[in-house]
């Protein structure tokens, strides 16, 4: 017989398999681009213009990430209904291979929640709609289903990561101003360190889509070339932050730089996990500097998914560790 609190752990799977650990890094982008279009000098050190100024997040900026949440976990749905064989390969997002979620519930789960973000979209302006419905074509129909099937394909699966990230950023600069040359030029560094974070992702699952015959970016031009193309893009973010004077993108990439180095002079896969975490952690801090709120969301979120697959599944995740 079924424990209440067993039963209970199991209802989660269905919020658990939206990844909403994936959230916070889209979450944290989106909120770049609303605080680079909201304030002309939201600078953060000393000499540079900085004021440790906190900012609420409004009523439009809550509805903004929980809609882009719901896109995100619709489309994350979609890519691990298309990923189920290289999954089991890599161990990795069990819930539908291992048949925790029936593969019908994931497809009508991906396609309700994609429907409700639209939906909540159009209440928040043209533009924030337009934004997140390329968004939900990139990430869940063009990357994983036929005639396209982007994710297997290294320079297409690369070009459509970095359209993701440039799409998040996109939406937060639109809860403040029309997209515009401003926009492009702010985009470019947010562009290049996700970009480098992205082609980390890719490294701990190598051997798994190879076997699946996945042609991922590592897969075809090789583990080496992959860590330096990350490792030159986040350079890239460093450099263009303090050309542009943008203090939030080079504190980020300053306090991802040592591990970034680390992981160039002795490339392992234990390094690059590390690294990838690490950027994605200087990244939730450092936006929390400007929304203090926006920190405690993250820590709840990581504390409860480690709860929920330690007392689910006895496994150790979310976790700072190379693996």
């Amino acid at each position: 017989m079924t424990s209440p609190s067993s039963r209970w752990l199991r209802y989660l799977d269905y919020v658990f398999l939206m990844r909403p650990m994936l959230f916070f890094p889209g979450w944290a982008t989106l909120l770049a681009g609303f605080l680079l279009a909201s304030f002309p000098s939201p600078y953060f050190l000393p000499g540079m213009s900085f004021q440790l100024t906190f900012h609420s997040l409004g009523y439009p900026v809550w509805l903004a990430m929980l809609t882009f949440a719901l896109a995100m976990g619709g489309s994350f749905i979609f890519n691990q209904l298309r990923d189920v064989d290289s999954d089991r390969q890599n161990r990795k997002l069990f819930l539908l291979g291992d048949g925790h979620v029936p593969l019908s519930h994931g497809y009508i789960q991906a396609v309700l929640t994609c429907l409700l973000a639209m939906g909540m979209a159009l209440t928040i302006n043209r533009t924030f709609a337009l934004l997140l419905l390329a968004f939900i074509l990139v990430t869940g129909y063009l990357y994983n289903y036929a005639p396209f099937e982007l994710k297997n394909r290294p320079l297409w699966g690369l070009w459509a990561n970095m359209a993701m990230g440039w799409l998040a950023f996109a939406l937060g600069w639109s809860l403040a101003q029309p997209l515009g040359k401003s926009f492009l030029l702010n985009s470019l560094n947010y562009l290049a360190f996700n970009t480098g974070l992205y082609l980390l992702t890719t490294l701990p699952d190598r051997d798994g889509d190879a076997a699946a015959r996945k042609i991922t970016f590592p897969v075809k031009y090789g583990f080496r070339t992959t860590i330096r193309w990350s490792g030159l893009l986040m350079a890239a973010a460093l450099v263009g932050g303090g050309v542009m004077k943008d203090d939030l993108i080079l504190l980020i990439s300053l306090g991802t730089l040592p591990f970034m180095i680390w992981m160039l002079r002795q490339p392992t896969t234990e390094r690059a996990i590390i690294t990838l975490k690490m950027g994605i952690f200087f990244f939730v801090l450092w936006i929390s500097m400007k929304f203090p709120l926006f920190f405690g969301i993250a820590l709840a979120g990581f504390y409860f998914t480690r709860f929920y697959y330690q007392r689910r599944f006895n496994f150790d995740y979310p976790n700072f560790k190379g693996r």
